[in-house]
């Protein structure tokens, strides 16, 4: 739950177990002070920005450039944005994302248009877009940082009466499987989740039998997945079975 002393825990606890390595997701992982570096097995970040040593991590800056460029190119000026606490590594770069794309279209940032809620969860995507909803000039478009803020945001504003993306563009982050099922199916961007972990294991591989990987630092590229949330009434991913 993008709690670095719960990620720690459960380290001493693996640790405890003797497991030769460990691959840790979506945290920055503080040092245990009752430990010495020397003392911890092999280890290889996924997904958390400024870690050290072997990482594996994603375009979120671009991810989110991408999904907010996207709803500028259908036109929209005032693009709302749903975000998780900035303080977390993996949120970060994708308000720095949302910011670029409005500056690279000469769009002034608008403070009240980006609220923070407290996690990921839908029920705070549903907040957010409250937020956003309830400001006097509310926005035309809605980008979040994730697929669950999104389809939150979704729920807010179909309770109002209103219809994505008639009223109310849309685009989300992650591309979970969900976002494929919802009707209008989510506009987001895709992670490649599966190619990092198959390279987080074989870095972990390479550490584990005394091998530095080349590179240790490693950072995918992400892809823009048109639906129709955000107007466009075709899209570009793979249609489901």
């Amino acid at each position: 739950h993008e709690d670095p002393a719960v990620a720690a825990t459960y380290v001493d606890q693996l640790m405890a177990k003797q497991v030769d390595g460990i691959i840790v997701v979506g945290t920055l992982l503080e040092g245990d002070p009752a430990l010495g570096e020397g003392e911890r097995p092999a280890m290889v970040s996924v997904d958390a920005p400024g870690a050290s040593g072997s990482n594996v991590g994603f375009d979120l800056e671009g991810s989110q450039y991408a999904a907010t460029r996207h709803l500028i190119d259908h036109g929209h000026e005032r693009i709302g944005y749903v975000s998780a606490p900035v303080e977390l590594p993996n949120v970060a770069p994708k308000l720095l994302g949302y910011q670029a794309a409005l500056a690279a279209a000469d769009l002034s940032l608008d403070p009240d248009l980006v609220v923070a809620v407290p996690d990921f969860q839908i029920r705070s995507g549903e907040y957010g877009a409250h937020q956003l909803l309830d400001l006097p000039s509310p926005p035309h478009a809605i980008a979040t940082a994730s697929d669950e803020l999104a389809m939150g945001a979704f729920h807010a504003i179909s309770s109002r009466g209103l219809r994505v993306p008639e009223d109310i563009a849309l685009v989300g982050n992650d591309d979970i499987e969900m976002a494929a099922v919802i009707r209008p199916a989510l506009t987001t961007v895709a992670l490649p989740v599966e190619v990092a972990g198959r390279r987080a294991v074989a870095m972990l591989q390479e550490l584990i039998t005394g091998n530095q990987p080349d590179p240790s630092q490693v950072v995918l590229d992400v892809e823009l997945v048109v639906r129709q949330s955000c107007g466009c009434p075709r899209g570009n991913d793979t249609p489901l079975p």
